[in-house]
């Protein structure tokens, strides 16, 4: 479940933020792009007279715009002389003059559009031919009517050509085209009875721009006649030049009837009484103050008519509202401030020619308190279980997304507290929320209304806050909304959220009463009841009596020393937030004296107390507990179930005790299983100084690292160690350690999300003893045993002596030259950090030397070897390629290599060798799988053969899915004859994080890694030889404004560098000097995230790179 969780999300937000704006190879997109989708939207008229085209002219066929905002290639591309022409059929009843054509289509990114490559529109009109136009606008036959119109920004459009841009955030930009015949040709073009077909087609002009946005003519949901259709001459989307039903191409019914009208002469003026039609308002009713839209249907558009909008506000009479207009336009209005009041609306209609005045039926808006819709999308992991305020106590065990429970009322008092309490199903990363309208505005967050009960928690609860009614609340009944929500860190109560659970109440607030007789000062108690020392709590009382006229007055009794007060004397109660005293096992009583000042009497309330104690966090993994399932620290030896999920979050085994010296240090082995091929971070955690807290924060001492477990069953041999060092000012006496065991990330010490568990043991912490007599070496190990020359590898041993005046010294004997002392001689014991021989298959001896100073006695630590490998050694990293992020192919030079998923995701087919020269440039093709939408393929090669593969050695190939990605290899000039190691991974990740340093990474967690052989078996002759050949850049992709460009060829000359963006655009040009062996370029912030070309000049020759920046 690891993976469809993670990919879940990842896929959840690509398809949010990634709506393709380019449609090269897209014969169907949708207009809208992942922007916040804000509706203001503005328009620009770049034709000559049309900002309303056809308006006022009559309609003689039209196709509205769908719904779902998509739309269908038309265009034609100017430098390829062709393009791919929709089609989509009108039917005339009688014999019509067209003036006019309006078509709808949308292209190119938000903001820019298509203008940097539109240079104007091309129309045809085709008889029908049997359901098809009866030629097509590449072919050999006339149509009715063509027209080829230029526009551009110097000059204009020609005539009869216009378009309206309308620009709304979160979308591409909307073009409603218009051509007027009459204009473009002299007349209208005059068409019988029978059935036509037209064709609007964008001239793309594609020199100007790398893949250039194309047309893109808007889908209708007015379905009239044939299907639309598509001639695609050049074949680019599975068409010719025929007609090809467009449900065909798309296996899709969106794209049915496409958008356009067609218009006749123009209307004549108002002769006499207009049409006011009928008034509407929406909503009908709505808070005080809130916007809503006036309108009307069934008006004619008929030139010379004035329009006036009028109101009449409760009863008051008919006023003017706005100004009046010769088009109609809707009207948006603001709803008066007061609850009830009642707004009538209408339109009033006149005939300028001969002064006829018309009035629309009535439309009636209504002042009321109107709460906004919200629910949860899903309520299986998070929902609602109890909620209890102020009278309110529900219980429920079904759950919708929203739940109307306002019949259920609770009593509240003005300026008095309540407690709410939420108990919630719970997974993890919760928030729980109660809003309530003070103000009765119908608003549920303004100031002083929105309360956060809980925050990321992952457990049941209950959750409980004191909610203060504000002294000037409204009085009566009132809305109070309480919401739990998966991840929802911001509070917003009118939002569709996805996991979760909305339930609305109803409050009723009521004025206070001046008090008399003996007041009640209720119940006290502490929340919670022990804590640490220092630590906050809170005090608070039930069942006081509440009302005008009272005084409140907490007081406390430390440790029986008498009775105390705390805070200030209080006209209204408040909960108490107290801190804890400093020593541990400390009692502290509290209790609150309550006064009725008009009776003088006071009353005391029972009393509650707070201890202070060593507490600690608890733990919980909502994923799923992956189980420790060894442990060896200190004299504590526990084994415990390997199985996932068979055994708690948080284990307790305080009751097994590990002995320590204060700065002293100490071994330890963990195991654990992993429930497959994943990594597992282990912490461990130790409360040095006691104080109930795990200190988690960078450099702390309470907090250890120790190495990733990885593909473990939890009952092999795999394990992590390391070392404890406790420290000299440890306190002494018994303290708790947390092992912690976590998925792919490193455990808090409070974790509340993932895939894990965790472990409490107790420490006792003693002062070392003296030595005495012979002390032990004990067991020397290294780790690894084998390694490359060079590489490094840690020592350590266990079962040594540990005390006052003893000295630890480490030696070692490499190939029987005999023993020396390695690093300084300490006084207390630590492992040392060695670095292997140069020389391959060499073997060096350990051990430790252990020394009483008092007894003048000295042991030596069983021996342990570590061995230089006769051959490089490689990291082998795990991962999950068996759900097709997996590489199906390697072709580079004589390899040609198909492969399915090797298992945990490593294949050595270093068996399999590629032949190359120094100083070539080969292609290597990486066939990618499908399993995620980004699967990024890498390739390092180890020039210097010492087993690691470093960030010049890096190639980065590409990302896709399902498909081959393929990039130049260049093989460094003077390169050794001889055998090196290249590794290929592909990682479902996206390019940004395809970097340098994961060739040995097991955290992307997806992916396949295959190791193969490339053997140098000489160099290039000179003839053959570029100065560009062994050039590589690095790193790539970028994370800052810097990168480098390996150039040994050119040390000492200067190099020409020079950047464009993907829309051809130059961002960056100098001439740079090459000093050793590389190039500087630093750009600064003139690269923003994208994919950019860098191209070197050098005495004419010229060679590009493919860089992304982050």
């Amino acid at each position: 479940m690891k993976k469809i969780t993670l990919l879940f999300l990842a896929t959840l937000v690509s398809t949010l933020l990634c709506v393709p704006s380019y449609a090269q190879n897209n014969l169907q997109l949708r207009a809208q792009q992942a922007t916040d989708g804000s509706a203001s939207s503005t328009s620009i008229n770049l034709g000559s007279e049309y900002l309303r085209a056809g308006e006022n002219n009559s309609v003689i066929f039209q196709q509205a715009e769908g719904a779902g905002g998509n739309g269908i290639v038309s265009d034609y591309y100017l430098t390829d002389n062709g393009g791919a022409y929709s089609a989509d059929d009108f039917t005339l009843q009688n014999s019509e003059d067209i003036y006019l054509f309006q078509f709808q289509g949308f292209g190119g990114l938000e903001g820019t559009g298509l203008e940097p490559v539109l240079t104007g529109f091309q129309l045809f009109v085709y008889a029908d031919a049997g359901g098809a136009p009866d030629g097509y606008p590449s072919g050999p036959d006339a149509a009715i009517l063509e027209l080829d119109l230029d526009w551009d920004s110097v000059n204009g459009p020609d005539a009869g050509l216009s378009f309206e841009k309308l620009e709304t955030p979160g979308f591409a930009p909307t073009y409603i085209v218009t051509i007027d015949v009459e204009d473009a040709t002299g007349n209208a073009l005059n068409l019988g009875a029978g059935s036509y077909w037209v064709v609007i087609a964008g001239k793309i002009n594609d020199a100007l721009a790398n893949n250039p946005p194309r047309f893109n003519w808007t889908a209708s949901d007015d379905i009239n006649g044939e299907l639309p259709k598509l001639s695609d001459p050049q074949a680019l989307f599975g068409a010719d030049e025929n007609w090809t039903d467009l449900n065909v191409l798309t296996a899709s019914t969106d794209y049915n009837a496409l958008t356009f009208t067609v218009y006749g002469p123009l209307l004549p003026d108002c002769n006499g009484m207009p049409e006011a039609g009928i008034a509407m308002v929406n909503p009908t009713s709505g808070n005080a103050g809130s916007t809503y839209s006036v309108e009307a249907q069934g008006t004619v558009g008929t030139p010379g008519i004035s329009y006036q909008w009028q109101s009449n506000t409760n009863n008051a009479g008919w006023v003017d509202e706005g100004t009046a207009t010769t088009e109609y336009a809707a009207y948006t209005a603001t709803a008066p401030a007061q609850l009830g009041d009642v707004v009538e609306w209408r339109l009033s209609s006149t005939c300028l020619a001969t002064s006829d005045v018309a009035i629309s039926d009535v439309a009636t808006f209504t002042v009321v308190i109107a709460y906004c819709d919200s629910a949860g999308g899903n309520t299986t992991f998070e929902n609602i279980t109890n909620v209890t305020y102020a009278g309110i106590n529900n219980t429920t065990a079904t759950h919708a997304g929203y739940n109307d429970f306002t019949a259920q009322i609770g009593s509240v008092i003005q300026g008095t507290p309540n407690q709410i309490s939420v108990t919630i199903t719970a997974d993890s990363g919760d928030y729980i929320y109660a809003f309530i309208d003070w103000n009765q505005n119908g608003t549920l967050d303004d100031a002083g209304e929105v309360y956060t009960i809980a925050s990321s928690v992952a457990s049941v609860g209950p959750y409980t806050m004191d909610i203060t009614v504000p002294t000037d609340a409204v009085l009566g009944n009132t809305r109070m909304r309480v919401k739990v929500g998966w991840n929802e860190s911001t509070p917003d109560p009118c939002v569709a959220f996805g996991y979760g659970e909305i339930e609305d109440y109803t409050v009723l607030v009521a004025g206070s009463e001046d008090c008399s007789g003996t007041p009640d000062a209720g119940v006290a108690s502490v929340n919670p009841s022990v804590g640490n020392i220092n630590s906050n709590y809170t005090v608070s009382a039930s069942g006081l009596t509440l009302g005008d006229g009272l005084t409140y007055q907490w007081q406390s009794n430390t440790d029986g020393a008498g009775w105390v007060d705390e805070g200030a004397l209080l006209t209204q109660y408040v909960v108490f937030a107290a801190t804890a005293p400093a020593i541990l096992e400390i009692d502290v009583e509290w209790r609150l004296i309550t006064t009725c000042t008009i009776s003088t009497e006071s009353a005391t309330s029972s009393v509650a107390t707070f201890t202070t104690a060593v507490t600690y966090c608890t733990v919980t993994f909502p994923s799923n507990v992956e189980p420790i399932t060894y442990v060896n620290f200190g004299g504590i030896d526990n084994t415990t179930s390997a199985a996932v999920g068979g055994s708690p979050a948080l284990e307790d085994f305080t009751s097994l005790i590990a002995t320590v010296d204060q700065g002293e240090s100490y071994p330890i082995e963990i195991k654990g299983n992993t429930d497959g091929a994943f990594t597992a971070k282990i912490m461990v955690y130790i409360d040095w100084n006691q104080d109930g807290i795990f200190d988690n924060a960078v450099g702390s001492d309470e907090m250890y690292t120790l190495p990733d477990i990885v593909g473990s069953t939890g009952e092999d041999a795999i394990s992590s160690s390391g070392s404890i060092a406790v420290p000299a000012s440890a306190m002494l006496g018994n303290t708790t350690m947390r092992v912690m065991k976590k998925f792919n990330t490193a455990a808090a010490p409070c974790n509340a999300a993932g895939y894990g568990q965790a472990e409490d043991y107790t420490i006792l912490v003693e002062v070392a003893s003296d030595c005495s007599g012979t002390p032990d070496g004990g067991v020397a190990t290294v780790n690894p045993q084998t390694g490359n020359a060079g590489s490094s590898y840690t020592v350590t041993a266990t079962g040594y002596s540990t005390g006052n005046g003893l000295t630890y010294q480490w030696q070692s004997n490499t190939d029987g030259a005999g023993w020396i002392n390695e690093g300084g001689l300490e006084s207390s014991y630590t492992a040392f950090a060695a670095t292997a021989s140069s020389v391959r298959g060499i073997d060096i001896e350990w051990r430790l030397e252990v020394t009483c100073t008092i007894s003048v006695e000295t042991s030596y630590s069983a021996v342990a070897t570590f061995t230089t490998s006769a051959v490089t050694l490689y990291c082998t990293p795990v991962l999950d390629c068996t759900d097709g992020d997996n590489i199906l192919n390697v072709t580079f030079q004589e390899i040609d290599n198909t492969t399915t998923c090797s298992p945990n995701g490593y294949g050595d087919f270093t068996s399999m060798v590629a032949t190359v020269l120094s100083g070539d440039t080969n292609t290597i093709s990486v066939t990618v799988g499908g399993g995620f939408a980004n699967e990024s393929a890498s390739v390092w090669i180890d020039f210097n053969d010492n087993g690691s593969f470093e960030e010049d050695e890096f190639f980065y190939i590409g990302t896709g899915s399902a498909e081959v990605l393929t990039e130049d290899i260049a093989i460094p000039v003077g390169l050794a004859i001889g055998e090196y190691r290249m590794r290929v991974r592909v990682a479902a990740v996206s390019a940004a994080t395809a970097t340098w340093d994961m060739a040995c990474d097991e955290s992307q967690g997806f992916g396949e890694t295959e190791d193969y052989t490339l053997e140098v078996t000489g160099s290039m002759s000179v003839d053959e030889y570029s100065r560009f050949t062994e050039v590589r850049l690095y790193p790539n992709p970028l994370n800052t404004g810097t990168f480098y460009i390996h150039a040994p060829s050119l040390n000492g000359g200067q190099v020409e560098v020079n950047i464009t963006d993907m829309t051809g655009r130059q961002v960056f040009s100098n001439a740079l000097s090459v000093n050793d062996n590389k190039v500087t370029v630093s750009v600064n912030d003139a690269l923003t995230s994208g994919m950019y070309l860098v191209t070197l000049k050098h005495l004419g020759e010229l060679h590009t790179f493919r860089v992304i920046k982050k």
